[in-house]
């Protein structure tokens, strides 16, 4: 039950949006939005920085840089939504008054935890089913060296080199751009991480039925925390319900009772 105890956490989010102007600066600012022609400070100083300052195909124009702090969520998939959510509310706002300050943000974005285990994400674009993310947590060298010494110390070396083609299928579905090159990208890793099927076993249902132990652990948290985070923002009366009718100490523990 472990996974029903996590906590929010507070993210920042990096964006690049193309905008005609920069104003109304102070007005965000005082909520907790920063926008900069180009790559700011801060920005600078997170080692995945550079996926978000590359000058790839896709980034022309949007030269405006967005950090959105204070996006209280479980996940940086939402923690995204919500810093987006927050800056369009406002910039809607400002094209209702002079019609003028219209704004497109890019899909891609760097997530930043605002926890004590420093995180890194960089997200490619919108999620969808395959999430498309690179991921960096600040690991000790030596715990990086130990970690990889326990994995490794009982592996022939056969076993090493078959370990590192998947670790390369994986590095290259992440990469891709193309959803058709994941999917194959993916499912070679599969297949070299499991044993092969016997028995003639089918490969897809085969393969699935090894991967989805582990999936159906955090799906239903997941699905319990989209569904706090939409009674937590829906109306007020709706809130009093579960706080009335609900037993636990949290919010959440409220929702998932009153379920």
């Amino acid at each position: 039950m472990e996974i029903f105890e996590q906590k929010r956490q507070n993210w920042v989010v990096f964006l690049r949006v193309r905008l005609p102007v920069i104003r109304y600066t102070e007005h965000l600012e005082k909520q907790g939005i920063f926008l900069t022609k180009g790559p700011s400070e801060d920005l600078e100083a997170h080692s995945v920085a550079r996926l978000l300052k590359k000058e790839r195909e896709g980034f022309v124009g949007y030269d405006t840089y967005v950090k959105v702090v204070d996006n209280k969520s479980f996940d940086p998939i939402n923690a995204r939504n919500n810093a987006e959510l927050r800056l369009r509310t406002f910039f809607n706002a400002y094209n209702f008054l002079d019609h003028k300050t219209k704004i497109n943000i890019h899909p891609s974005c760097l997530v930043v935890s605002g926890s004590e285990e420093s995180k890194e994400i960089f997200l490619r674009a919108k999620p969808h089913p395959m999430e498309r993310a690179s991921c960096r947590n600040e690991v000790p060298l030596n715990e990086l060296v130990k970690s990889f010494d326990s994995l490794f110390r009982n592996f022939s070396s056969e076993a090493i080199d078959q370990l590192f083609r998947v670790f390369d299928y994986h590095s290259s579905a992440i990469s891709s751009e193309n959803p058709e090159s994941q999917l194959i990208s993916l499912w070679a890793a599969l297949e070299g991480l499991f044993p092969p099927p016997v028995n003639g076993k089918r490969g897809i249902s085969y393969y699935l039925n090894l991967t989805l132990p582990s999936l159906v652990l955090t799906y239903p948290e997941k699905i319990f925390r989209y569904v706090e985070d939409a009674i937590r923002y829906s109306e007020k009366e709706v809130r009093d319900i579960i706080d009335r009718d609900g037993k636990g100490e949290s919010f959440f523990e409220k929702t998932i009772y009153y379920l």
